[in-house]
């Protein structure tokens, strides 16, 4: 079975948690000089062809998720990389005086002297302040602005839903940031006890002031292993609440560290609903989906993640040519989504399932949006059609 509807606002959020809150966390500005030339080059651009000097541009790694360096922008906009991995991503993130936003280059191979192009759009400037239930103000809360048109702002035709501001809350719990003319806007304040709040599909006006008001939480504590309780380190434990009948918010996510150890955050109301999404971004192991109800934050967790059976998956256009796509697969055994793998240039991937193969492949180019699916010799295919 397949399905081709849009992925859900949390199953979005589920792949922004994996990469673009990467591009915000420490990284070291490297200038460059006079023309360069690397492996990976390329200009970051207005819509209008204007080249856009002094904009970090980092570098990831396609797989691994993982920051490998950074750079500048030279006055005409150019930046260069000497060397890339086989598949990488480039975020461009604009200085806010410039009235742009931030935008993506996802999934580009590294073949030798490739040059990018990255378009910034201009934003809406914005207000945004954050306060406690209290009425205290939250200094240092991080506001996050998302792109929910992922990177057709950089002219690709994607869907895919992206951070593409991040910034933090003065010691007034305020913030000035410039946004998308459609945005989500969310705010964490993942180092104390409080819960996250989302404003989805705004559209705001230039100067336009959000209040955001986070609900007090407490942490939620455990660790994840395989069934062998082998420590798996690196999951990606993500925390929701439901804040009123069908109102889920999402908390954030943590990573497990080397023991399998992760603290995330929940409502503070011991009847209160939780619920853990939990990942692993290789996909070696199936996701699960865990509900907690009522709460109980004084008891550590210990949850135990399943191999399932191993497919080849190929997913390829209406003429057999090879798509670059993301691929989710439903576990029936846990209930979860796994984590969304892409196809190499030939259109493959591996993935893990449990139970009746159910799949959503979304074509990075936006190119199809319904496949049948085929039996191959290797496991199956996804061929696009034209339903």
């Amino acid at each position: 079975m397949t399905r081709s509807s849009r992925l859900s606002l949390g199953q979005a959020a589920l792949f922004v948690t994996g990469l673009t809150t990467l591009a915000f966390t420490g990284l070291p500005g490297l200038t460059v000089d006079g023309g360069p030339v690397g492996e990976v080059a390329g200009f970051v651009r207005t819509a209008d062809g204007a080249p856009v000097g002094g904009v970090l541009v980092a570098l990831f790694h396609g797989e691994a998720l993982a920051f490998v360096e950074s750079t500048k922008t030279d006055a005409e906009g150019r930046f260069a990389f000497d060397r890339a991995p086989w598949s990488f991503h480039l975020f461009a993130r604009p200085e806010a005086e410039t009235g742009l936003f931030g935008a993506w280059a996802l999934d580009r191979p590294g073949a030798l002297q490739q040059e990018v192009s990255i378009e910034l759009l201009p934003g809406v400037p914005v207000e945004v302040e954050a306060l406690d239930v209290h009425g205290e103000p939250l200094a240092f809360a991080e506001v996050r602005a998302y792109a929910p048109d992922g990177e057709r702002g950089a002219g690709h035709g994607g869907e895919d839903t992206h951070v593409v501001v991040r910034t933090l809350t003065d010691e007034a719990g305020r913030a000035s940031l410039v946004v998308p003319p459609r945005t989500h806007l969310a705010v964490l304040a993942l180092d104390r006890d409080v819960l996250a709040e989302w404003r989805f599909e705004i559209e705001p006006q230039a100067g336009e002031s959000f209040r955001f008001v986070l609900p007090d939480g407490k942490p939620i504590r455990g660790r994840v292993t395989d069934p062998d309780d082998v420590p798996l380190d690196s999951i990606l434990v993500s925390s929701w609440d439901e804040r009123s009948p069908g109102d889920w918010q999402w908390n954030g996510y943590e990573r497990t560290g080397a023991d399998g150890s992760f603290e995330t955050i929940g409502p503070l109301d011991d009847e209160g609903t939780a619920i853990l999404r939990v990942i692993d971004p290789q996909g070696g192991f199936l996701a699960e989906t865990l509900a907690l109800e009522p709460l109980r934050t004084d008891e550590d967790l210990h949850l135990r993640l399943s191999q399932g059976e191993s497919v080849g998956i190929r997913v390829a256009g209406r003429e057999n040519e090879a798509l670059k796509a993301r691929v989710w697969l439903f576990s029936e055994a846990t209930q979860s989504w796994s984590w969304g793998k892409r196809t190499d240039a030939e259109g493959h991937l591996k993935a893990s399932f449990s139970g009746p193969l159910e799949v959503v492949a979304r074509p990075l180019d936006g190119s199809a949006t319904d496949f049948d699916l085929r039996p191959t010799p290797d496991g199956v295919e996804l061929r696009a059609t034209d339903r």
